[in-house]
């Protein structure tokens, strides 16, 4: 829950900037500014650090409803979209690097929190799918033909 909080205030943090203008803490050398004002910062409009906000959301809300509740399925809904985000992290890195020739700090920061959402993700799903496989194989019982 603490990376998903910690990638809601980094695309909280750009998403502020997109919509408000207000600047960039980068430094002087930083593509910071060059990747937030490309045509690949926005879809349809929709800036993509606030789709980011709603993925952090989703995944803090998802954490926290499988601790208070112990909703497996929001667990995996969440280790799911994790693995989504590592794609979607790798061509937006991929952008910054080939395309726009320029880095962005706070993206990158975002693209390393889901390298670690994703890892700890396919634990969650690899763990989940263990444990309902050892709770589905019957467990050996005595032979038959020793009781009678």
């Amino acid at each position: 829950m603490a990376l998903a909080m910690l990638g809601l205030m980094d695309s909280g943090y750009l998403t502020a900037h997109k919509v408000f203008g207000t600047p960039l803490r980068c430094g002087a050398s930083s593509g910071c500014e060059t990747v937030s004002q490309s045509a690949y910062s926005s879809v349809y409009g929709i800036p993509l650090s606030l789709i980011g906000m709603l993925f952090y959301l989703t995944m803090f809300f998802g954490a926290l409803v499988y601790r208070e509740f112990g909703v497996e399925k929001s667990l995996a809904t969440v280790s799911v979209l994790s693995i989504v985000s590592i794609f979607t992290s790798a061509w937006l890195v991929g952008l910054q690097l080939f395309v726009i020739h320029a880095i962005c700090k706070y993206c990158m920061l975002s693209a390393g929190i889901s390298v670690i959402l994703v890892v700890l993700g396919v634990h969650v799903l690899l763990t989940l799918k263990k444990i309902k496989h050892q709770t589905s194989v019957p467990s050996p019982s005595p032979d038959a033909s020793a009781q009678e």
